[in-house]
Formats: C-alpha cells, structure tokens, sequence
C-alpha cells in the first residue's frame, strides 16, 4: 500500500497544479478535436438523445466512436470540470497501480511521464484507458479463478475506450497458466453487444467506423510519401480519386450512415494504395512508430494548457528539455529491465502498442 500511496501522491502533485487553471476557471473548452466529440457524444446521452454525434435533431446514432468514455463522462454529468479532474486522478491511480506491479520506480517513472501528463489535461481517453492497462497487468498476476473473467471485463472495457485495444486479448491468452477461457468470455460479454448494436444499424460487423478513417488517412500519408507533396495536396489529391471512383469527394460533410459508407470506400481505396506499394508504407509505418516513441510535441502542450501563441513559450521549452530526457531515461531503463528480468507479458503489451499504432499520419 506504501508503494500505491506513494506514486499516486507524486503523480497527482505534478498534475493537480497544471490542471488547476482548468479546474477553477471558467469551464474548460476541449483542445483537441476528439475530446470535442467525446463531450458532444456525452451530451447527447445524458440528456436522453442516444449515442449520437448530432449537435441538432435528428441525433442519429453514430458509428465513428465507441462508448466508453463518453459514457463515464456522462456519469460525470458531461461537465468538462469533472471530465479533467478525473482524468488527473485516473492517471495518478495508474502511476500507484503500476508501483503494486513493478515496484515503485515504474510508479514514478508513470508519474513523471510528460505524455501522461499532457493527456490528462483534456477530455481524452487516455487517462483511463492507461489506468485499465494498469489494472489489466496486476490482474494478471493473480492466480485465482475470478482473474480471468475480471481480466477480459477489463480488457473488454478497455476496447470500448479505444478500440486499439480490440486484439489485446491475444496478448495476454499465453501468459495465463489459469482463467483463459473466463477471459475470453469475460471479454465477448462486453464488446459483442456494441458489435451486435452496429450490426443491427448498418448491417456489418463493425466495431468502430474510425478504423476506416484512419485507413484512409493512411492512403493520404502513402500519398504524400510517393509523390513528395505536402499532407494537403496529398488531401487533395487521395479526394479526386474518389471524385473520379465514386463521384464524391472525402471531405463532405454527409450524415453517419452516408458518412460510413464513404469513409469505408475510402479505406478501400488506401488498402489498393497500400497493396501496390507494401514496401512504401511498411517505411511511412516505420517512420511513424518512430514518431510515437519521441515525446510529445510542447505545441502540443500549449494548446491542453490553452496556450494559442504559435511561438514556444519559456516553460514550453523547459517541458521538452525535460521530456527528452525522460525519454531516454525511460528506454535505457526499459531495456535494461528486460534484460535482467525477462518479463515477457508487460514487454509484449508494450511492443502490441509500438506496432499496431493505428493508421498514424506523417
């Protein structure tokens, strides 16, 4: 319990104060388009209107995002405070729920983390789903016969709050001596009936249509990659092949079941992109992963802080001075205690994250 308290009072002392200016302000606007959605999502249920995206009626239901966070923000009254606040605790608990699994430096190591820091400053998801990965990993030392049913629940909400996390099952199957079949269950109890809400709405085995979003801006990225241009002429260029195939172009606005169905031609059309030049985008999904491992942009962290000056401020640059630090500081260590101590289930989580990233943008 040391171990716990300790991380968790070091995480939330290096939070609290940069979320403060959120919290005892006016209400915080989100910074970044998703949490925008997220709030919009939240909203809607909590005033009864189903899951939709709709800021005005007819609300249809949405099928881009999945229901995790927005349902906790719409226990939290979709009130934007709540959502911070939350997200400051959900990242602390992860830092002392982390400490109970590797001991207290990986509870510190989480603390101090500038990525974790910066997202739990906004409403996004990643507070809470780092909590559940966390939770997942010390459940997973448990040898008892609940453990492998808590565990899938876990990883099954865990795919509700980020739909990467949808194979993380498989990651986890091999290292369990006990409670395999109970986590596979576990699991199926809670993503089959978001599969079978989607299916009854659009009659396909969809989980979340930002797959195909993200598939398609994978086509743009390929894009830009061959024909050296920037991410908007590729943009353009990624729409008037679609003009040309399907008489429509990528960025019109169109309602959640038209929309679907373009952004699913359009994933069709970055896998051709894809399947003519594999050795092309294997390189641009080398190129990103590599990005994924360097710290968080300080731009990036002006805008959660509300920051709108395009020019990095005093303290902005401390922030990335620091984060490469830590950074370096956490591979070397990383390495290093793969090499001592051979932990095969949190290496492999780890790796899972390195190499299915998504469909990330150069």
């Amino acid at each position: 319990m040391r171990r716990f308290l300790g991380a968790f009072a070091l995480a939330l002392l290096v939070r609290f104060p940069l979320a403060w200016p959120k919290l005892a302000g006016a209400a915080p606007t989100p910074a970044v388009p998703d949490a925008s959605q997220y709030l919009r999502l939240a909203e809607n249920l909590r005033a009864g209107r189903g899951f939709s995206m709709d800021g005005a009626p007819p609300y249809l239901p949405d099928p881009t995002r999945t229901p995790g966070w927005p349902l906790v923000l719409a226990a939290l009254g979709a009130n934007p405070r709540l959502g911070v606040l939350a997200n400051v605790l959900f990242s602390s608990l992860a830092a002392g729920v982390l400490a109970l699994v590797a001991g207290p430096w990986a509870g510190a190591l989480w603390a101090l983390n500038p990525l974790s820091v910066a997202w739990s400053l906004d409403l996004m998801s990643e507070a809470l789903f780092s909590l559940i990965l966390a939770l997942a990993l010390w459940i997973s030392k448990k040898r008892r016969a609940w453990a492998g049913w808590a565990l899938g629940g876990l990883l099954g909400f865990g795919a509700l709050v980020r739909p990467l996390a949808l194979l993380l099952p498989l990651v986890f199957l091999p290292f369990l001596k006990k409670g395999r079949l109970g986590l596979l269950l576990g699991f199926s109890a809670l993503v089959l009936p978001w599969f079978l809400r989607n299916y009854s709405l659009w009659r396909e085995p969809l989980f979340a249509g930002v797959g195909y979003v993200n598939a398609a801006y994978a086509g743009v990225g390929l894009l830009a990659q061959e024909e050296g241009v920037s991410l908007d002429s590729a943009r353009a260029l990624f729409s008037a092949r679609l003009k040309r195939e399907h008489g429509w172009e990528l960025f019109e606005d169109a309602e959640p079941s038209e929309g679907l169905r373009r952004w699913r031609a359009a994933a069709g059309e970055a896998l051709r992109l894809i399947a003519q030049d594999p050795m092309g985008y294997g390189l641009l999904h080398l190129k990103n992963t590599l990005k994924l491992l360097f710290p968080v942009h300080p731009r990036t962290l002006q805008t959660l802080m509300g920051v709108k000056d395009e020019k990095l401020t005093p303290w902005s640059k401390l922030f990335l001075g620091f984060a490469l630090a830590y950074q370096l500081a956490l591979y070397s260590l990383a390495l290093l205690g793969f090499w001592r101590r051979r932990r095969w289930l949190p290496a492999s989580v780890a790796l899972y994250f390195i190499l299915i990233p998504g469909w990330p943008l150069p």
